[in-house]
């Protein structure tokens, strides 16, 4: 603060007073901003810590040639970073991340070849939206050039070649909220067809399993309904999730083993029993 800025009242005890009289429009900025500065350095370090976290392709890609990356290899070389994933985070072409998300920021359209599982690949003309994570994966969302023509999902790890960019296309923004809304009713990134929003009841069979579903919920529509304790006779605690049930739903019920139940919808209810029946016939029929 300058010299001869404040000017004080003169009086004593709670009658005390002080007032700015300098020049200076914001008197406090100098302040402010090297508040601002101690943030951005934390979060700095913080990124530098993360490499274990961030796929290493990606953090490379947004600090190449900075001492923050060679600071953060050699930590990791020597084994003195302090953070890290379970999640295995340098998969197939995670380093076309931040290339998607540069293409999402600029509205830019790209072509590049995709090859789904056993086939053989195409070319696509796509305008990239939306990037969403899920089990470790990663999928880029947006408009393609052949259905579903909204929404087509492409994850990273089946494109092949190179990308190119597209400009003799105008970009399809995605609608305001569209994909929040349709990630909103279901788990990962799956609308199975004919599908539709339900009330799923999921029985918990062990108190330790009941309290690792209300800390981990499935999804963010999950309410506990019956906290686990001793029913007619039984011991068992219910959830309730109001979700459109998809391979990503059975997938996580099943993780759970015996330790879960699905009570409702029947539908729901025999497909996990189908799935059973088949893994059982797996184990035993074939000995």
């Amino acid at each position: 603060m300058c010299p001869g800025c404040i000017e004080d009242n003169g009086k004593t005890g709670k009658g005390k007073a002080f007032r700015y009289v300098g020049e200076k429009d914001d008197p406090l900025s100098a302040e402010r901003q090297a508040i601002e500065q101690k943030r951005i350095e934390d979060y700095v370090e913080f990124c530098k810590a993360s490499a274990g976290i961030l796929p290493s392709s990606w953090f490379s890609s947004y600090f190449e040639n900075t001492q923050l990356l060679l600071d953060s290899t050699r930590e990791v070389e020597s084994g003195m970073n302090q953070i890290q994933s379970s999640l295995e985070q340098d998969l197939t072409n995670m380093d076309l991340l931040p290339v998607f998300n540069k293409a999402i920021s600029n509205k830019q359209v790209l072509r590049f070849s995709y090859q789904r599982f056993g086939q053989e690949p195409f070319v696509l003309t796509f305008h990239p939206q939306f990037l969403k994570e899920y089990n470790g994966r990663w999928f880029v969302f947006g408009e393609a050039d052949r259905k579903p023509f909204q929404a087509y999902n492409v994850p990273l790890d089946r494109i092949v070649g190179e990308l190119s960019e597209v400009n003799d296309v105008d970009y399809i923004p995605a609608p305001k909220g569209f994909y929040q809304e349709y990630f909103k009713n279901i788990i990962g990134v799956t609308h199975e067809k004919g599908a539709k929003v339900e009330d799923v009841i999921i029985r918990t069979k062990t108190e330790y399993q009941h309290g690792l579903l209300l800390t981990k919920p499935f999804h963010h529509s999950q309410k506990e309904i019956l906290p686990y304790g001793e029913h007619d006779g039984q011991w068992y605690g219910e959830v309730r999730l109001i979700i459109e049930p998809n391979r990503e739903l059975r997938g996580r019920i099943l993780l759970y083993g015996e330790n879960l139940e699905v009570i409702s919808p029947q539908s729901l209810r025999e497909q996990i029993k189908e799935i059973i029946r088949k893994q059982i016939g797996t184990y035993f029929d074939n000995k």
